[in-house]
């Protein structure tokens, strides 16, 4: 996942299968997923903020704009 938001390849989210999806429970996928639709590859600008594991879970952060 951080390779793909990294990449700004948001599409790329939609080919993990829905039980791998399922079992790691992540809370923006689907968002993510919105937010592709939303902005066009061609017209998407993003810059990729951090990447933290501080105990069992990841936390990413990214900006993206128009």
């Amino acid at each position: 996942m951080v390779d793909l938001i990294m990449s700004g390849d948001l599409e790329g989210l939609a080919q993990f299968d829905e039980p791998y999806i399922e079992a790691a429970k992540p809370d923006g996928i689907w968002q993510s997923l919105v937010l592709a639709g939303a902005i066009s590859k061609e017209n998407r600008n993003s810059e990729f903020l951090s990447y933290e594991a501080p105990t069992y879970f990841g936390l990413l952060c990214a900006s993206y704009y128009q």
